[in-house]
């Protein structure tokens, strides 16, 4: 990924571990766990997006104009009919059997078109199909945010925490909840001066925070706005 991997850093911001044998090995066991979120693929869904974007601008470069203008038709279709499927599983699981009983030739019609799709994009070669499988991917990444009955799960995504863990830069992001009650202990048997300064700091961190989120929504209602009255 470009950066350093290392499960072993500690943020020079964050409270040192206690010296309290039992408290250490809890903290110890939470920072393992805290490790394995945020390796975990669902916790990384933007980096593992981010990348698969990448991969398919790769191929789609190696294609000639004709070439991307027909994947594209496929990929198309292929989104198009796997979408119609999902959203006959989500009214299943919603509504029971009976409920989409009467959707069973659009089902079926919709597994062909996808396996058509597909097999037009393998026998346009390489290229074309690696392209058609990120478009593939990026759609089921997508598909992970939601539950069986379409709900979305609000499953946290921490692939900049993770990009500045093994960067080894200042912690911004929210961590997981495993880190959190980690903090906790620590601060537990840190000294009131030093906990202090950590908590303005941690302050900060979520000021920035929300300023951030704050501005981001503000440029996309006014890109929205512009958008609506052109």
């Amino acid at each position: 990924m470009g950066y350093k991997r290392n499960r072993n850093w500690w943020p020079d911001e964050w409270p040192e571990w206690p010296d309290n044998s039992v408290a250490r090995k809890a903290v110890a066991d939470l920072y393992e766990i805290g490790m394995y979120i945020l390796e975990a693929p669902a916790s990384r869904r933007k980096e593992r997006a981010k990348n698969l974007e990448q991969r398919a601008a790769t191929f789609l470069r190696e294609l000639s104009s004709g070439e991307r203008n027909k994947v594209a038709l496929l990929v198309q279709l292929w989104t198009r009919n796997a979408f119609l499927i999902q959203t006959i599983k989500w009214k299943r699981e919603t509504e029971g059997l009976e409920a989409v009983k009467p959707l069973r030739p659009q089902w079926y019609t919709a597994q062909w078109k996808m396996e058509k799709a597909e097999e037009a994009a393998e026998n346009m070669g390489l290229e074309a199909y690696e392209y058609f499988k990120c478009k593939q991917g990026e759609f089921f990444l997508v598909l992970e945010e939601r539950d069986e009955k379409g709900n979305y799960r609000e499953f946290p995504d921490h692939s900049e925490l993770r990009r500045q863990w093994y960067a080894h830069e200042a912690i911004t992001e929210p961590v997981p909840w495993a880190w959190e009650k980690m903090i906790g202990v620590c601060l537990q048997f840190t000294p009131k001066e030093s906990r202090a300064s950590w908590q303005f700091w941690s302050f900060l961190v979520a000021v920035a925070t929300l300023v951030g989120t704050v501005a981001t929504l503000v440029v996309t209602f006014v890109f929205g706005a512009i958008e609506l009255t052109q």
